[in-house]
């Protein structure tokens, strides 16, 4: 089975920086940076997702709140999950965005 974090050699860049697999670069969220947690729709969504990426039931209070990054850790794929001053637990790159 193919890395979800890597790209073949072969892979079309889109416009955005996706590849056509869906792939693309982390967001490179620096410390100290602002952002705004996704909203429900979007956390509620991820709920039926694998059970390694769901959130847990007290980061669904923080549905579109805002916050500042304060550390991060790598994720047993790989991919960095983000630290938010107050909120509970760790935060994928999909379910915050830089304000």
């Amino acid at each position: 089975m193919r890395d979800p974090g890597r790209r073949s050699a072969r892979a079309v860049l889109r416009d955005d920086g996706a590849d056509a697999a869906g792939w693309s670069p982390p967001k490179r969220i620096q410390l100290g940076t602002r952002v705004r947690v996704a909203d429900a729709a979007a956390l509620a969504a991820a709920l039926r997702g694998p059970a390694a990426l769901r959130p847990e039931p007290g980061q669904m209070l923080w549905a579109g709140r805002t916050g500042r990054i304060t550390g991060y850790r790598r994720g047993p794929e790989g991919r960095p999950r983000y630290m938010l001053a107050g909120a509970p637990g760790l935060w994928p790159e999909e379910w915050i965005d830089p304000i």
